[in-house]
This record gives C-alpha cells, structure tokens and sequence, in this order.
C-alpha cells in the first residue's frame, strides 16, 4: 500500500474506527485474496465492533499492493455510505504529515536510519517514553528509521521465523516488511504494545539511539 493511502486511513481512522463493517469487509477482502480466514478469526474474536475495526485498519496497511483497491471496491460493492467519503478524499488528498518521515527514502534496497537533523542531544536516561499504545503512525516511523540488521530486532520482539515471513512477505519494501512485523507485535501484544516497551527494547538490543528518539516526549 503506498503512503497516500496509508495516510487517508490513519488521517481519517476516528470515523472508520467508528463506522467501517468489518463482519462484511472481511469476506470481500479474503474473496480477492488479500485478507486470510487466519485475519477473519481474530477479527471474530474480537470483543467489540470498534476493537475488530480497530485490528482490520492496522492489518489492512501491511497487505500489499492491492490491499487498497480491494477495500474500496469492498465498500463500493456493498453500497456503505463510506464509499462516498473515502472516495472523496481520494479526489481531494491532503498533504501528508507523517511525523519526522522523509518519504523518499522509502525505495532504497534497505532502511536507513533518518531524522539526523533532529535535537537528539538529550541522553535517553533523561528522556520520557509514554506508557501509551503505541501508534500505526510512530510504527511507520520506527520502520523507517531501523537498519538491515532489522530481523534480529524482530526476533528480540518475540516474533518468530514463520511468524517474520508471514507477516512480511506481501510487503514491496523494506521499509513496509518491518512496519507489517511491528504491527503483527502491536496487534499481539494488544495493550501492552506502549511506546515506553518498544524504546526499552530498541534500547536494549542496542538499536542506535536515532532509531526511537522520536518516540520521546521532551
């Protein structure tokens, strides 16, 4: 999926949290091979209507190429009033504002650790790392920031060979392979998935400091 449509998600996903009909979605999104009946159980399992929303908006991004098409088709096909509004901002994009993202690094045969230019002076003793759930939008970030050496800090997730493979192999990019691996671990690690917990980890794998300082408020 490229950042355009990422972004219309992220940038509109109150309203989709809100009223998206995952139930149906989910069956139109596995009849274009997209999604998986592995997708729908957890989906099914989900407690309410907002968490199984929830979990479909943070998949959707990690299914590759014609992961957008087939959901708008989805809600085209269904007649959803949501059709007309995601349609519409297709025809009226905002400017995206992912934060601290340089967008054109997203090509490159593999990651690159970006944002040098940002006052990371602070020590990370002195920096405070939310006890949040951390974002799509700061997991897009982190991927983007991480080096090849990017599986073995998967693995230090718990994420295991099969799981890695899984989760990455509609991915295009480097970059959108890690990014669908920490949103496998988000949607695992449900609430526990906080930014402070992803920092102590990058920091304990001994990820260069540039990779998650971001994450911190100052």
């Amino acid at each position: 999926m490229d950042d355009q449509h990422k972004y219309l998600l992220l940038s509109n996903r109150v309203r989709l949290v809100s009223d998206l009909p995952t139930d149906m979605l989910i069956n139109y999104m596995i009849q274009d091979s997209v999604m998986t009946s592995e997708d729908s159980e957890i989906i099914e399992s989900k407690p309410t209507k907002m968490k199984k929303n929830e979990y479909f908006l943070d998949t959707l991004p990690t299914k590759g190429p014609n992961a957008f098409p087939s959901f708008l088709k989805a809600l085209k096909e269904m007649e959803d009033p949501l059709y007309h509004f995601v349609n519409k901002k297709l025809q009226d994009p905002q400017p995206m504002k992912f934060p601290n993202q340089v967008s054109s690094r997203d090509n490159t045969d593999s990651p690159t650790p970006m944002n040098r230019d940002l006052p990371y002076s602070i020590s990370v003793q002195d920096r405070n790392f939310p006890d949040e759930r951390v974002s799509e939008l700061q997991l897009n970030t982190f991927a983007g920031n991480m080096g090849a050496d990017w599986k073995s800090f998967i693995r230090s997730l718990g994420l295991k060979e099969n799981e890695i493979f899984h989760a990455s192999g509609n991915a295009n990019t480097p970059r959108d392979q890690i990014f669908s691996c920490l949103v496998k671990w988000k949607n695992r690690e449900s609430d526990n998935a906080t930014v402070r917990v992803l920092a102590n980890k990058a920091k304990d794998h001994g990820l260069d400091i540039d990779t998650y300082a971001f994450l911190a408020t100052q």
